[in-house]
């Protein structure tokens, strides 16, 4: 099973569940702000903005946390998750 993030808009997205290549329930999300990036680390979907790290399921959308950061910045998403706020770093292994 997979998710594929259909559509983007500002504040809002819609999440699909795809398995053997059908699409099945469609989980509409509502951010808090506008995510600058997203990132898919299962079973969560992470939604960057500028001062916030927002925490919410993938399979149903609802808020777990919401993380208050200023100057938050995503750098890398290749082997971990990199980001940076107020000049310090910190890398999360997926």
């Amino acid at each position: 099973m997979s998710y594929s993030l259909s559509s983007l808009y500002t504040v809002t997205c819609q999440l699909v569940t795809i398995n053997d290549g059908t699409a099945y329930n469609s989980v509409e999300i509502i951010w808090n702000a506008e995510p600058r990036n997203l990132v898919y680390m299962p079973p969560y979907l992470l939604a960057f903005t500028s001062s916030t790290i927002e925490i919410r399921m993938a399979s149903n959308g609802s808020l777990m946390q919401t993380i208050q950061t200023p100057d938050l910045k995503l750098i890398s998403m290749k082997v971990c998750m990199c980001i940076l706020t107020n000049s310090r770093c910190a890398c999360i292994r997926r």
